[in-house]
C-alpha cells in the first residue's frame, strides 16, 4: 500500500517516509508561493481550465478556488496536496523544455514525409 500511496503523489516507490515528507511539505510551500503570486491562476489559464473544471479536479468548490486564488484563503490538508500535484503536472504541461522530445519526434517525422513526397 505504501507503493501505491507514494505512486499517487508521484514519489518512486523507494522514497522513505522521511523523504516524502520533506517533498509534501516543499511542494505545499511552493504551492501557497505560486498561489501569492498568481502563479496558479496563471497555469489555469494557460491550460485552459476554468476555477470550475479545476475545482471538480481538486473535489472542492468553485468558490475555494477563488478564494485561493484571490489569496482570502490558504489550500490545506488532502487538498492543498492535491493541488500542489495538479500545479507540478501544469507546470511540466506548459514547460517548452519537457515539450522538446515530442516536438523532436514530430520534425523527425516530418522530415521523413518530406522526403517520402520528393522520391
Amino acid at each position: 500500500m505504501g507503493a501505491q500511496e507514494s505512486e499517487t503523489f508521484g514519489y518512486p516507490a523507494g522514497m522513505s517516509s522521511a523523504e516524502t515528507a520533506e517533498q509534501d511539505i516543499t511542494s505545499l510551500v511552493e504551492t501557497r508561493a505560486a498561489l501569492a503570486n498568481g502563479h496558479v491562476r496563471e497555469l489555469r489559464k494557460r491550460a485552459r481550465l476554468t476555477q470550475r473544471e479545476l475545482a471538480r479536479a481538486l473535489n472542492v468548490s468553485p468558490p475555494t478556488v477563488s478564494r485561493w486564488e484571490s489569496q482570502l484563503r490558504q489550500p490545506r490538508g488532502e487538498a492543498a496536496q492535491r493541488l500542489a500535484d495538479i500545479v507540478r503536472l501544469l507546470e511540466r504541461l506548459s514547460d517548452p523544455e519537457s515539450a522538446k522530445p515530442a516536438v523532436a519526434g514530430s520534425k523527425a517525422s516530418r522530415g521523413s514525409s518530406t522526403s517520402d513526397k520528393s522520391s
